[in-house]
């Protein structure tokens, strides 16, 4: 083993263990490996800038500002109205989530989708009386499963199409992968609501102190 490899192992150690301590941010975090890499001598100037150059970095930030203009026009409150305007069972709350959630997946970046998704699903929840981990978990699934169907929907798509094509040569179409994301989607959906009792009932921290002042 070279001693580049050796800090390369060392760091990517030291990253798990940040990550799991939370303390500091996971961008600052890369940007030190990144650093440390670059001081090393294991990467060289060409490649430690290549990153911020790549395709998918770009893409990924193009999507947040389409995110972000879709928050502060008003459309996603025009959206939440429009799906949870009316008194819904926990049932038909899951049925009106999961296909939009999955859907906009396809196009956006799912964690902008359940983002966007979060604060609405849980006072739709709290007005139903359902806990906030049956909504949220379900919300999660339904990203995941809808960015796989596009290259737009995950950055590890995006990584994935980029190896893809320095391999093969060939780039991959944005809608590559559509039909058999679009079959995961399918079962996945329909096993969560199929499967819906099993979700766990689990209270948020603000939930469970909401009747003491002290610990409030």
């Amino acid at each position: 083993m070279s001693i580049y490899a050796a800090i390369t192992i060392g760091l990517l150690l030291g990253k798990i263990a940040l990550m799991l301590d939370r303390r500091i941010p996971s961008d600052l975090i890369g940007l030190g490996i990144i650093a440390i890499l670059l001081l090393t001598g294991a990467l060289s100037t060409t490649e430690a800038l290549s990153c911020f150059s790549n395709e998918s970095v770009v893409l990924v930030g193009a999507l947040s500002i389409v995110v972000a203009g879709l928050i502060y026009s008003g459309a996603v409150n025009w959206f939440t109205e429009l799906l949870f305007s009316k008194s819904l069972t926990f049932r038909q709350l899951l049925r009106r989530m999961l296909i939009p959630v999955a859907t906009l997946s396809i196009f956006i970046i799912s964690e902008a989708v359940v983002a966007i998704f979060t604060h609405i699903t849980r006072i739709v929840g709290r007005r139903i009386k359902v806990e906030p981990s049956r909504v949220l978990l379900p919300l999660s699934c339904a990203a995941a499963l809808g960015s796989m169907c596009s290259l737009l929907g995950s950055p590890a798509n995006l990584v994935i199409a980029n190896f893809y094509r320095q391999t093969t040569g060939e780039a991959m179409a944005i809608f590559e992968p559509f039909l058999p994301g679009l079959i995961c989607a399918v079962v996945g959906i329909i096993s969560i609501s199929l499967l819906r009792q099993f979700l766990p009932v689990r209270k948020s921290p603000e939930d469970s102190f909401a009747d003491s002042a002290d610990y409030t």
